[in-house]
């Protein structure tokens, strides 16, 4: 590999999302020595990053604010902390610390600049009026961030052409680093799950010990497909009562799509659907699992497929670039279209129905994570970017 930076700034959004999603990264890089800012708002998740060996450092940011002042304070604040910092390459990943990040990271003089784009999100989903406004809005932010960057990762390469357009001189810079984020094969295995821990997972979860499980864990964002889930849910039970359905995760409330209070009072009511929040071990709730779905409507590279898959269980998704990275249809699982509860209904109940199918799906799940999703395959990829990078530009300088 070529010579290393001597520092690296990954900013996000969010420092537990930080934790979850680029750890194999900042691993990748402290082993070698590397020095690893970690630069998001400040949170609980502050002593996980620092235990992963990279030095958290806060920066003041609103998710979902738009009051000019305050995102002005943002821009300046992650400036002077650039400044302060001077790393030799800053990553930044959302869209936020893209614009912000790319511009004060020129400003400050960062020797290398790397935007990062995981997933388009709310902005470029389908459907609304206020979606029809933001895109257009949030393209061109996207865009004045790659201007400004000497790269930005892509995890498809089907964002990078929405983004960017196909052929366009800005779809240069795109690097396209497959595998998503990555995940622990050793972790997200079933081996790694004890018999005691699944009875535990089980009882905790009200359901009795042999009743069949399919589970979504994800956000709980309208754009994931929740309501289709708890439709299916519903279709299902009715001919299936002995199933159960999980949906695990917690509210986004700095995001518009986030699902109200309201609703999930009405879905605990209706007794359909199994909420058990935000789940800390999902290995164990994936092992009790016969069947994972997630019927979302865009996607980067979903990670919860990509549990699913490295448990060795069969999976329902929507046919979207991002879930047709993981699920090939017919042989880890089965892709179903978007918005369609009863598609997704008769596929989770196939799948219940034929105790051969699922495990030929999730051998091949399994077999495919072990190819495509090793989380530390993944980090090099981004530790080799950053190689490269700096490589290039340590020629500009001399």
């Amino acid at each position: 590999m070529k010579e290393l930076p001597r520092s690296v700034a990954i900013t996000s959004n969010s420092a537990e999302r930080l934790v979850r999603f680029r750890a194999p990264i900042v691993w990748a890089l402290a082993e070698r020595g590397v020095r690893v800012y970690a630069v998001a708002p400040p949170g609980e998740f502050a002593d996980e990053i620092e235990a992963l060996g990279a030095d958290f450092v806060p920066w003041r940011l609103s998710r979902g604010g738009v009051n000019p002042f305050t995102e002005l304070g943002s821009l300046v604040s992650l400036l002077r902390t650039y400044r302060r910092l001077r790393p030799d390459v800053a990553q930044h990943f959302t869209i936020k610390p893209n614009v912000y990040g790319a511009l004060a990271a020129r400003l400050a003089g960062v020797p290398v600049v790397v935007g990062g784009v995981t997933g388009l999100g709310y902005a470029f989903a389908e459907g609304g009026r206020r979606r029809s406004v933001i895109r257009p809005l949030a393209t061109s932010l996207y865009r004045l961030a790659s201007v400004l960057s000497d790269g930005v990762t892509f995890q498809t390469a089907h964002d990078a052409d929405v983004l960017f357009g196909a052929a366009s001189k800005a779809r240069r810079s795109a690097l396209v680093i497959p595998g998503g984020s990555g995940v622990d094969l050793s972790v997200f295995s079933q081996e790694a799950v004890s018999a005691k821990a699944r009875r535990e997972m089980r009882a905790s979860l009200g359901m009795s010990p042999d009743a069949p499980v399919v589970t979504m864990a994800s956000r709980m964002l309208y754009d994931k497909g929740v309501v289709e889930y708890v439709e299916a849910a519903r279709a299902v039970r009715a001919r299936r009562p002995d199933a159960v359905f999980v949906l695990a995760g917690a509210r986004d409330v700095d995001n518009r799509a986030s699902v109200t209070e309201e609703d999930l009072d009405a879905w605990r009511e209706a007794g359909e659907v199994v909420l058990p929040g935000h789940v800390t071990d999902v290995p164990c709730l994936l092992a009790i699992s016969e069947v994972v779905a997630l019927p979302s409507y865009h996607e980067g590279v979903p990670r919860s497929l990509i549990e699913g898959a490295a448990m060795g269980r069969p999976i329902v998704a929507t046919d979207i670039p991002g879930a047709a990275e993981v699920v090939e249809d017919g042989v880890n699982g089965t892709l179903v279209p978007p918005r369609n509860a009863a598609a997704l209904a008769a596929a989770i109940e196939v799948l219940l129905g034929d105790a051969e199918l699922r495990a030929r799906y999730g051998e091949a799940g399994r077999r495919k994570a072990e190819r495509e999703f090793d989380e530390r395959v993944v980090a090099e990829r981004y530790v080799a970017e950053y190689a490269r990078l700096w490589g290039a530009g340590a020629k500009s300088r001399t």
